[in-house]
């Protein structure tokens, strides 16, 4: 059998990251029903509604229905993986095997929602994670200044492209920065970059796009350039955008 092209595939695990990104965020904002109906304080509205008001949100906090969301179409995946060709060369005992196979990677609401059905979290270096503001660096003067450290990507997945950026309403005067980043692993490098703009100047990439991928940035140190209040953030770049 032919594996799954690369073009559907991405378009399956893409839209499967959506739909479970979105209503995880859903069902975790907001008032509960509960509170929503009580809140009315009035018995025509509770007496009916009450119960089930306090029913669905129990429904919603245990989370059995996560199990069954998108089984079907993770499934099928793993079915689709598992065919055997005359020389069974195309068994693929695993997704992590089948994203190998088709050279791909997948969102980290991908990896959570396909956990619920394998109860096995796909090989780390095959996922990657949502954007992450991974820290901010605030210039003090010329060639000064300080880094906060932000977010780390999941442990769960191998790492981004990151990205350094102007945020809204500052500048950036030829700020000249050594990056420290962590390669998925324990290692670290550093990258040397150059950002001058404002907040609508194109990002700068730290590395080298599709092949540079990290983890964290665990320091940053200025170089060169600035002017004091001027500011530099950082963040993840995801693969794809997760999409219906």
């Amino acid at each position: 059998m032919a594996d799954i092209d690369k073009a559907s595939l991405d378009l399956i695990t893409d839209r499967v990251a959506y739909i479970w990104g979105a209503l995880l965020s859903a069902i975790t904002g907001g008032t509960s029903f509960y509170d929503t109906v009580t809140a009315t304080e009035d018995p025509d509205v509770e007496l009916p509604l009450g119960q089930p008001a306090y029913d669905q949100d129990q429904s919603v906090d245990d989370g059995a229905w996560r199990a069954h969301l998108l089984d079907r179409i993770v499934n099928g995946l793993l079915a689709h993986g598992a065919l055997e060709s005359d020389t069974k060369a195309d068994v693929y005992a695993s997704l992590s095997a089948l994203l190998t196979a088709v050279a791909t990677r997948v969102h980290a609401d991908f990896n959570l929602a396909q956990y619920q059905v394998t109860a096995a979290y796909i090989t780390a270096a095959l996922v990657y994670d949502e954007v992450k503001e991974m820290g901010l660096f605030s210039v003090t003067g010329s060639g000064t200044g300080t880094f906060a450290d932000g977010l780390a990507l999941s442990a769960l997945t191998g790492g981004n492209n990151l990205e350094a950026y102007i945020p809204a309403d500052k500048t950036a005067t030829n700020v000249v920065l050594d990056v420290t980043c962590r390669i998925p692993g324990a290692a670290t490098e550093v990258k040397r970059i150059t950002v001058n703009g404002d907040e609508f100047t194109a990002p700068v990439a730290i590395g080298t796009p599709d092949t540079n991928i990290y983890t964290d940035i665990t320091a940053v140190a200025i170089v060169s350039g600035g002017v004091n209040g001027e500011r530099v953030g950082f963040r993840s770049i995801e693969d794809r955008v997760p999409a219906l």
